[in-house]
């Protein structure tokens, strides 16, 4: 009777927190409408998505935890010059689409046209300037505890190989990939991409910026990393499934394989050539273990009837670390809950990479090397690394599914 009148007790303290922060949200909106009819209050992972009418015309904002406005969209209509530059342009890279409708994006530091065009049941969101030019969004700078300006002042930081404030080369990646999951570089020119919900591996062509191939294996799921094995393109799915497709002589057909992983989440899959094996880490702790370690399996094939553990990461290694090095960030307990994981050619050190809090863990020998936060305002969700042979790396980050940011791919050349 005690434990079940604790559960409705704190059952009734969540509702009361979730009411009262509804209230506080509604409040905020009434600051910028008066008169807001709210429609729809969605929590996200770093923002409060709220939809409401205002004057009749539906609005969309986007609150920060703090309160403080991310964006504004709205309803618009654009004067007649202005549209005329934006068809053009449209004509010229987008011919053949049909735009569905216009709005206005308004930010703390700018505003901008948001332009949802369709062709062929696929949408696709295009940005403008207020004179009818392309616009670049930007990413949204939020709660972490370091930024591009913290980190180049750390001493430390800038003793990387590469200059992980400036990327060499950004590729905005189109519509389809805003949720890019996993990449794999096949070569100088092509990278193979994968994205969360779509069972199709996707051909990008860095020297054309733009998409040369797709390969579908499977269906809807949850895709979350891939690797190249010869001409086999092999994808990991979150619950362990690993399918495999011949990108040399593709058939139409894939092979696919459970592996017996004792995790949740599986999340980042790398073929090691050098050592001929794969390796798989998991997002979270394994089922009835620590809730602080996180670890690293290998396995000779995707056929291999059980992965031995490789190492483990201790995210109070993690923190200490951080504690030790980086004096310059604020204290704060640093999840790192791997996203993906790539071999270094050139080094043979391990890369594990951490959409949670953004960081790049780097391990030699089984041991911790170093550690490099990323910042919020290059990476919005780092979710997946992989290297040229040379030793240039590459990092994807997924966008917004609002489309405020983008799917993007970072290149770093190597500098040492």
């Amino acid at each position: 009777m005690r434990i079940f009148l604790m559960i409705t007790f704190c059952t009734f303290l969540l509702l009361c927190k979730a009411q009262g922060d509804r209230t506080t949200y509604i409040n905020k909106v009434k600051t910028i409408c008066p008169d807001a009819d709210i429609i729809e209050i969605e929590t996200k992972d770093d923002f409060i998505e709220i939809e409401y009418l205002c004057d009749k015309k539906v609005v969309e904002v986007g609150l920060g935890f703090d309160l403080k406005i991310i964006y504004r969209e709205s309803e618009t209509t654009i004067d007649n010059k202005t549209l005329e530059k934006i068809h053009k342009k449209l004509d010229k890279k987008y011919f053949g689409w049909t735009i569905d409708e216009f709005s206005l994006v308004e930010t703390p530091d700018t505003n901008f046209y948001k332009a949802e065009i369709l062709r062929d049941g696929i949408e696709e969101n295009l940005y403008f300037t207020l004179d009818g030019k392309y616009y670049k969004t930007k990413n949204i700078v939020l709660n972490e505890s370091w930024n591009i300006a913290s980190l180049e002042k750390s001493e430390f930081y800038n003793k990387s190989n590469y200059n992980l404030t400036r990327p060499d080369k950004t590729y905005e990646m189109p519509e389809i990939l805003v949720e890019i999951s996993g990449i794999a570089v096949l070569n100088e020119t092509d990278i193979f991409c994968i994205q969360d919900e779509a069972g199709i591996v996707f051909r990008y062509n860095t020297q054309n910026e733009e998409l040369s191939g797709m390969y579908r294996f499977t269906d809807v799921g949850d895709f979350e990393d891939i690797t190249i094995q010869n001409e086999m393109v092999n994808i990991l799915r979150s619950d362990g499934t690993v399918f495999s497709l011949n990108y040399g002589n593709y058939t139409g057909k894939s092979e696919f394989r459970n592996l017996p992983l004792n995790c949740m989440n599986a999340e980042g899959l790398f073929y090691d050539n050098t050592n001929n094996r794969f390796l798989i880490v998991c997002k979270d702790q394994l089922i009835n273990q620590e809730s602080s370690l996180r670890h690293v399996f290998s396995l000779n094939s995707v056929n291999s009837t059980l992965p031995e553990i490789e190492f483990v990461i201790d995210l109070k290694e993690i923190n200490a670390f951080i504690y030790e090095h980086y004096k310059e960030i604020d204290n704060k307990i640093i999840k790192l809950n791997p996203s993906s994981i790539s071999v270094h050619p050139i080094t043979g050190e391990i890369f594990v990479l951490s959409a949670s809090n953004r960081l790049l863990a780097i391990y030699k020998n089984h041991q911790l090397k170093n550690i490099y936060p990323l910042a919020e305002e290059l990476f919005y969700k780092p979710e997946g690394i992989s290297f040229g042979q040379n030793g240039d790396m590459y990092i994807s980050t997924e966008g917004n599914k609002k489309g405020y940011v983008g799917g993007q791919i970072h290149y770093f050349k190597m500098m040492k």
